[in-house]
């Protein structure tokens, strides 16, 4: 009978953890790039859904590719 006062007053959950802080991404990069993307006017302007699919897409490639620098690479041009 202890034992269900105890989970029913709530002492046998579990801790909850604090979400972890992002880290600020270095400037330049493809992470950077898309935060100032996420603050833009233009992006808070957007439809919530819109803002939604925009970030799970951006955030998925700046899994893989955010710390690589944001520049264009001149020396590659499309075939012709």
């Amino acid at each position: 009978m202890r034992a269900y006062h105890a989970a029913f007053d709530g002492s046998l959950l579990p801790e909850r953890r604090k979400p972890s802080k992002r880290q600020k991404a270095n400037a330049g990069t493809l992470k950077w790039l898309c935060e100032a993307y996420f603050s833009s006017a233009e992006f808070k302007q957007l439809d919530p859904r819109t803002k939604r699919v925009r970030r799970n897409l951006l955030d998925a490639l700046c899994r893989d590719y955010g710390p690589k620098p944001a520049k264009l690479n001149k020396s590659v041009s499309p075939k012709k």
